[in-house]
């Protein structure tokens, strides 16, 4: 077993931390200068930059588990990424999870109001199918696989989960920065929603045995009924968020009663 097996201090995270964020901003500094006419073309030209951006955490995770212990670090990263002996239909019930808090949501929502949106977001386009099949797994590869396992052994599960959550949500907020639908509102309820989800995948995974696969499915759920689609009306998202949270809030009182 090699040494990076047991969790690494979090002290090792924030140079991560650093990098993630420092470099999708340099990612995103070239279209920012065309759009303000400091780099020659349309800004569309380096849009492939910003998207590479996007990738940033994946292949520093990747870059961080190979410099640490070489391919055996590499392996430790991935091994996650298996079915642990937890029953099929927990990785079915982690994809129904949100579209489930959704619906509860608009419930909520259709009682409070008399023009509360559709029940549903669906994908819309391949690019919304093809988001649904490779983020989830890019994702959490460094934020559920790398990042959190290493905060989680110095702050615990709950701590370890929130703080996972948010900086994930800050690197959301970071690289969303420059759409032209992203208002003040809707960057604030989307870091909120995926703090509070974190917390959630948290839970699923301890059912799952510590697969984070089964974070996977969850996350991949989110896409069959995005709110985030509706931007720029944020009020789809912000319900959602609040449901999240409110669920979130639950777990971690229970997580601490187990603790205790």
């Amino acid at each position: 077993m090699s040494s990076s097996s047991v969790p690494r201090s979090a002290g090792s995270v924030w140079p991560f931390l650093a990098l993630v964020y420092g470099t999708t901003w340099l990612f995103q500094l070239p279209w920012l200068a065309a759009s303000h006419h400091v780099l020659p073309g349309p800004p569309a030209r380096y849009e492939g930059l910003v998207v590479l951006g996007f990738f940033g955490p994946t292949l520093l995770a990747v870059a961080v588990a190979l410099t640490e212990d070489g391919r055996a670090g590499l392996r430790d990263l991935f091994r996650p990424f298996r079915f642990l002996g937890a029953p099929f239909r927990l990785y079915l019930l982690a994809l129904a999870v949100s579209p489930a808090l959704f619906l509860i949501a608009r419930c909520a929502w259709g009682l409070a109001s008399d023009n509360a949106g559709p029940w549903f977001y669906p994908p819309r386009s391949a690019a919304h199918l093809a988001a649904m099949a490779i983020i989830p797994f890019t994702e959490q590869l460094p934020w559920r696989a790398l990042v959190y396992p290493r905060l989680a052994a110095r702050y615990g599960e709950a701590r370890g989960s929130v703080a996972t959550g948010l900086a994930w949500g800050l690197f959301h907020a970071q690289k969303h920065a420059f759409f032209p639908d992203t208002t003040l509102a809707g960057t604030v309820a989307m870091v909120c929603l995926m703090t509070a989800s974190a917390v959630v995948f948290t839970a699923l995974q301890r059912r799952a045995r510590g697969s984070v696969l089964v974070v996977v499915a969850a996350h991949a759920g989110v896409y069959l009924d995005n709110p985030a689609y509706a931007l720029p009306d944020v009020r789809p998202l912000v319900a959602l968020t609040v449901i999240y949270v409110l669920v979130a809030a639950a777990l971690l009182v229970a997580l601490r009663r187990l603790r205790a």
